[in-house]
């Protein structure tokens, strides 16, 4: 049996979340990252790429914070998280005069403008009156997001300074957000910046607070729009600054579906962990999860380390009682093919393993499943989030589909529905398509094979949802279902 040479417990798999992993040993992420398919190079290189999308756990976080804490001569760059941002409070900057998403254009480029002002500010450059008006406007502990949200700023405020109005060509007693927007435009724009490095500001957690309400959909059309024309402007300003901004796949689906995505398609890289080999081995995720698995050896000391490193860290099979199956690929098949889910399902072996052993058993692998499939229903309901109500989630996976079993068609599903308490308004096609694109459910194309949104190049045929429509439940699932 070809094992590693260090036993299971002694490997660090990471943390599902990548901040816990960066405050626990931030040197330890950096050597860890895997760039699954050059996203970092991309988005840095490439001037007209400036969104990361992925799916939720897909590493968008991941690969925000490496730009961000990589020390490199070609860019400075600054990672902001929008998670806790008010959305509802920032509603309250919007222009009434302008159409639909273009009130939150002002708003939108006051919070970008003053980031900027704070990273060019941080290289030390000589710019006087940004560091002055900066100082006005924030004080010496710099920009925060409910700074940025005082409604002093919406009500107007004084700012004494002569070069003011020679910027304005007009002075007031007090100024405006759209006057204070102008002059940070250009105070920006006159900026004395290294023609050598690029300067990026880096802008994620905007889906954490996904919702169908017109003030968030409207917020986010209007981000896209600000940073797009933004970056175009830096572009032909000859500025070496970039907006970037990571978001889930499905918030195009909520605020404008595929026309929105079509639009941005060019300036999108999207992380992917799979490709189109049969061979599972070949995927990124395994190259993740060997890049670990390496990391950790050199580190107790072991340098000739040879052959495939998931392979030596998993036993070659695991069996059913009629069937057997790669142990690489039954442990994907529990997952939605992305790194948080692989992790975890690997941290519950890694906490199960006994001291001494060095491969991972398939004992272990059925042993684990107990644990991982709880985690993955959380991870599904916190996805659902935005698009169904909590209890709804809740309902759907404690009760719906466990009396529908692994496999059910469209009837018995909706049957389930319409007894329902919470779920009721969730008829038509669309909750089950949802649950499709999110990993939750396979459709049936046919008797003999199931298709899986997140494992192949998915087309979605017109009888999905159709009363003949067959969907079988994800078998990550099956353990916290009693369906195992």
């Amino acid at each position: 049996m070809f094992t590693l040479p260090l036993p299971v417990k002694q490997l660090y798999f990471g943390r599902v979340d990548a901040s816990t992993e960066i405050n626990e040993d931030k040197e330890k992420f950096l050597k860890n990252f895997y760039d699954a398919n050059n996203v970092v190079g991309e988005i840095t290189s490439n001037p007209i790429k400036f969104l990361i999308l992925g799916k939720k756990g897909t590493g968008k976080t991941s690969v925000s914070k490496f730009i961000e804490l990589s020390i490199s001569e070609k860019y400075t760059a600054k990672y902001i998280n929008f998670e806790e941002f008010d959305y509802i409070q920032f509603s309250e900057f919007k222009s009434d005069n302008r159409d639909e998403y273009e009130q939150y254009s002002t708003p939108w480029k006051w919070i970008l403008y003053s980031y900027l002002s704070e990273i060019l500010l941080s290289e030390d450059n000589q710019q006087i009156d940004l560091r002055t008006i900066f100082q006005k406007l924030f004080g010496r502990k710099g920009v925060s997001l409910s700074k940025l949200l005082n409604k002093r700023f919406n009500e107007g405020i004084e700012i004494p300074f002569d070069f003011v109005e020679e910027i304005l060509g007009y002075k007031n007693e007090v100024y405006l957000l759209q006057d204070i927007v102008e002059i940070l435009d250009v105070l920006i724009s006159e900026y004395k910046l290294q023609s050598s490095k690029q300067y990026f500001l880096i802008i994620d957690g905007l889906d954490e607070k996904i919702k169908k309400e017109k003030y968030y959909t409207d917020a986010i059309l209007s981000f896209l729009w600000s940073i797009s024309r933004l970056n175009q402007d830096f572009i032909n300003k000859k500025l070496p600054i970039k907006i970037i901004a990571s978001l889930r796949n499905d918030v195009f689906d909520l605020i404008g579906g595929s026309n929105v995505y079509k639009k941005y398609y060019d300036n999108a890289v999207e992380i992917k962990w799979t490709n189109t080999s049969s061979d599972k081995f070949s995927y990124p995720l395994a190259g993740l999860i060997s890049t670990r698995i390496k990391t950790s050896l050199l580190e107790k000391g072991f340098q000739e380390i040879e052959g495939d490193l998931v392979k030596r860290l998993l036993t070659t099979h695991v069996y059913g009682k009629e069937w057997k199956t790669r142990t690489w690929n039954f442990i994907l098949d529990m997952t939605t093919y992305k790194p948080r889910d692989v992790i975890s399902f690997l941290q519950e072996c890694h906490e199960i393993c006994n001291e001494d052993v060095k491969q991972i058993p398939q004992s272990v692998v059925w042993q684990a499943l107990n644990n991982y499939s709880k985690y993955l229903v959380k991870e599904f309901k916190s996805e659902l989030h935005g698009h169904i109500t909590k209890e709804q989630a809740d309902e759907i996976f404690d009760v719906i589909f466990p009396s529908l079993g692994k496999t059910f068609n469209y009837n018995d599903f909706y049957l389930k529905i319409g007894k329902s308490k919470h779920c009721l308004e969730l008829t038509g096609g669309d909750i089950l398509r949802l649950f499709y694109e999110l990993g939750i459910v396979g459709f049936y194309v046919n008797d003999s094979h199931i298709e899986w949104y997140h494992r192949e190049k998915s087309i979605v045929k017109k009888e999905f949802s159709s009363q003949s429509s067959k969907y079988q439940i994800n078998q990550g699932l099956y353990k916290a279902l009693s369906f195992w």
